[in-house]
């Protein structure tokens, strides 16, 4: 069971602790234009990431439940729709 691993938890609030401050860094930078590039480059990094990792996980571990697959989903729109946005920023 997942409450008597120790280790897992720890992983898990470590990785949980990372998403939490990179997506108040991600609000702040839709109110603050002085983020607007820094908040594009860690959703990139944060949704593409995931993403990537599911993908590669597809391919390792085989094809997990219908709300992960939705999770890689909205992982890569959300990732491809912060991309655009930085090279427009930039532009």
């Amino acid at each position: 069971k997942l409450e008597n691993d120790v280790n897992l938890l720890n992983e898990m609030r470590g990785v949980s602790s990372v998403m939490l401050l990179a997506g108040v860094i991600i609000l702040l930078g839709t109110f603050i234009p002085e983020l607007t590039l820094t908040s594009h480059s860690f959703a990139i990094l944060l949704f593409l990431g995931f993403a990537i990792g599911r993908v590669l996980s597809f391919g390792l571990d085989g094809k997990p439940n219908k709300l992960i697959v939705q999770g890689l989903i909205f992982e890569l729109i959300l990732g491809g729709a912060n991309t655009f946005c930085l090279v427009n920023t930039l532009v």
